[in-house]
C-alpha cells in the first residue's frame, strides 16, 4: 500500500477499533490521533477526508472528552464545511453547544 491507499487503510482501521468501544475509543486519543485525524481533514484527496471525517466522528460518538479535543484540534469547522444540506446545519448547532461547553470549561 502506497500513499494515499495507506492513509485510507489506516484511518479505517482507527474507525474500526474506536466503533462502539469507549476504551479503545480513549486509547486511541491518548495515542495522539485526533490532530493527524483533524490535518488529514485538509488532505487533497475527497476520499482521505471523508474517512478522517467518518474516524473523528466515530471517537466523538458518547464521549465528551474526544469531542473537545477535537474541538481544540481545529477539527470542528473541517468537518462541518465536508456536510451538506440539513447534516451542515445540525452539525453546526451541535458545535455551538459544543462550544458553549469549552468556553465553560468542560
Amino acid at each position: 500500500l502506497h500513499g494515499d491507499m495507506m492513509k485510507g487503510t489506516a484511518i479505517v482501521a482507527l474507525r474500526n477499533l474506536a466503533s462502539s468501544h469507549a476504551e479503545n475509543q480513549q486509547a486511541i486519543a491518548e495515542a495522539g490521533a485526533i490532530l493527524p485525524l483533524v490535518k488529514l481533514l485538509e488532505d487533497a484527496m475527497p476520499m482521505v477526508r471523508e474517512e478522517a471525517a467518518e474516524a473523528l466522528w466515530t471517537l466523538a460518538q458518547d464521549n465528551l472528552e474526544n469531542q473537545l479535543a477535537i474541538i481544540r484540534a481545529g477539527g470542528s469547522a473541517s468537518m462541518v464545511a465536508l456536510l451538506k444540506g440539513d447534516s451542515q446545519e445540525q452539525a453546526t448547532l451541535a458545535l455551538l453547544g459544543a462550544a458553549e461547553a469549552v468556553r465553560n470549561g468542560a
